[in-house]
């Protein structure tokens, strides 16, 4: 385990902004070095019987304001489960649909979409079995603000209110939740408007990246 420490908001080189609010360990996804990854406390894998039940366990002592929650497995019909677990997450998989599926990823690195990972504050997994068929991160300041990224369900899985309940976990049942969010969307809308986002104020601004 490394040491209990907040950590100075930092710009990686990407232009995103991220901060690391949790313990940080030493730490793998799926058998890839993160280093200092944001960590998790690790939790003993309980089945998993009834849709839509929550299974957490308790912290093991205070911490941050952005991680104070335990972390958390949610069960969905058909076995599906939702999990936070950072160490859960396909990696590789995660890779191949942002990077070769996703309009706003399209090309993004693999080593790129790991390092993202570690850095992100809270990662929402979507899983059939041991498949990651859905993914989400966020990234905050722990004070004012929280920006959602890279939600994506598998087109097999699509139809069903997954992408409901993976926004659903991430903004409402999660630590964040009492903070502002904002995202990127060209055709999602209808469903990020189901949970409260809308069209910008006239106090926001937003700076298109500078050319490479």
């Amino acid at each position: 385990m490394g040491t209990a420490a907040r950590h100075p908001l930092t710009i990686d080189d990407t232009g995103e902004v991220v901060t690391r609010l949790c313990r940080f360990r030493a730490g793998r996804v799926r058998g890839r070095d993160l280093g200092e990854a944001a960590s998790r406390t690790r939790r003993r894998r309980v089945p998993v019987r009834e849709a839509g039940a929550k299974i957490r366990t308790p912290p093991r002592r205070a911490r941050g304001r952005a991680c104070e929650d335990a972390p958390v497995q949610r069960a969905l019909a058909e076995n599906l489960v939702l999990d936070d677990d950072v160490d859960r997450v396909d990696v590789d998989a995660v890779h191949d649909f942002l990077s070769n599926h996703a309009y706003w990823a399209e090309g993004r690195p693999h080593d790129v979409v790991r390092r993202l990972i570690g850095h992100a504050t809270r990662i929402v997994g979507l899983y059939d079995g041991p498949r990651q068929v859905g993914f989400a991160r966020a990234f905050t300041d722990g004070t004012s603000v929280v920006y959602l990224a890279d939600v994506y369900v598998l087109p097999a899985y699509r139809g069903r209110g997954l992408g409901s309940e993976l926004v659903r976990e991430m903004i409402e049942h999660g630590p964040l939740r009492h903070l502002c969010w904002i995202l990127h969307t060209r055709d999602a809308h209808p469903l990020y408007r189901r949970f409260g986002f809308g069209e910008p104020t006239e106090r926001v601004m937003e700076r298109a990246p500078a050319p490479r």
